[in-house]
C-alpha cells in the first residue's frame, strides 16, 4: 500500500518537469515548484486512488495469479 501512495506522487512529481520543460522550453526551479504546488489536489488524487484500487484488487489479483503459478508451476 505504501509502493502505491509513493507511486502516485512520484508520477505527479515527474509529469511536473514534463509540464515546466513543455511550457518554459526548460528547466525552471520557481516554476516547478509552482507547478508542483498547484498540482498538490492531483497529486493527491493519483495517491489516494492507487491506495483505494489496491484496497480492492490485491486479494482478486493475487489469487488469480497464485492459480496461475499453481497451474504452470511457476
Amino acid at each position: 500500500m505504501l509502493y502505491a501512495v509513493i507511486s502516485g506522487v512520484i508520477y505527479s512529481l515527474i509529469m511536473d518537469v514534463w509540464t515546466v520543460v513543455w511550457y518554459n522550453g526548460g528547466m525552471d526551479i520557481a516554476l516547478y515548484l509552482t507547478a508542483a504546488l498547484t498540482a498538490l489536489p492531483h497529486t493527491l488524487m493519483y495517491a489516494v486512488s492507487n491506495f483505494i484500487f489496491l484496497w480492492f484488487l490485491a486479494k482478486p489479483f493475487g489469487e488469480k495469479l497464485e492459480r496461475i503459478k499453481i497451474k504452470y508451476g511457476i
